[in-house]
């Protein structure tokens, strides 16, 4: 018998069943998930149970309890002589050769030795296929992750570079900046150097103009002094 939520089957451990208030019966793990504050709308009719301390469906858990150990008995509950041998696939039971020739001759049977080997077939595969899934969750989450770390090594990128673009730019301005500085503080000192030397020359001249005068005055006095001793 399966929850008519998860369509998975009851079972004694995990799936329990158990009864709301209103008498529909489903498994423990459903129930924990429609379950607010203690409270639990019934999935089918809307009523609203306790969750606390809710009954369990000892129609159904006893079936299952019977299940369990005829399982592993392995033998007929029909006929308690019989070692079941058969799975009959439309009653979902196993069954003896004595059920199968008689009660499931039109049904779909299979030997039971096949269905266990199918079933564990099942089981291993939807273990694996659930790897398989969660290796797969995880290279799509890690291929996520990859990506953004690739873009944001781009935008890191983008912005080294572009620093690196404004700090070329800056040293491109300064350099520019200091040889016009530089130019300016050689025109200007090549401009004060000519003013002085100017200045220099200037006072040369006048320099020479006086001894000029002197050297004349001198040899006029020469001259005359010459005269008066004759």
């Amino acid at each position: 018998m399966k929850c008519k939520i998860c369509e998975e089957k009851f079972d004694t451990i995990y799936r329990i069943p158990r009864n709301l208030i209103c008498g529909h019966t489903f498994c423990e793990q459903c129930l924990k998930i429609y379950t607010k504050n203690e409270e639990i709308y019934c999935p089918k009719c809307m009523k609203i149970s306790n969750t606390q301390n809710l009954p369990i469906c000892y129609a159904i858990y006893e079936m299952l309890e019977y299940d369990n150990n005829h399982k592993k008995n392995d033998v007929c509950y029909h006929h308690s002589v019989e070692k079941n041998q058969f799975f009959c696939k439309d009653d979902n039971v196993n069954i003896c050769l004595m059920c199968y020739l008689n009660e499931h001759r039109d049904h779909k049977v299979v030997s039971l030795k096949e269905n266990n080997f199918v079933e564990e077939t099942k089981k291993e595969f939807e273990i694996k296929i659930k790897n398989l899934k969660e290796k797969g969750d995880y290279l799509y989450l890690l291929k996520n992750e990859i990506e953004k770390c690739e873009e944001f090594i781009e935008k890191m990128k983008e912005k080294q570079i572009k620093k690196l673009d404004l700090i070329h730019e800056n040293l491109v301005n300064n350099k520019k900046e200091i040889l016009e500085n530089y130019e300016k503080q050689i025109e200007l000192n090549y401009l004060t150097q000519k003013e002085n030397l100017n200045k220099i020359l200037n006072k040369v001249e006048c320099k020479q103009q006086i001894i000029d005068i002197y050297s004349t005055q001198i040899n006029e006095l020469l001259k005359n002094s010459s005269k008066i001793f004759k």
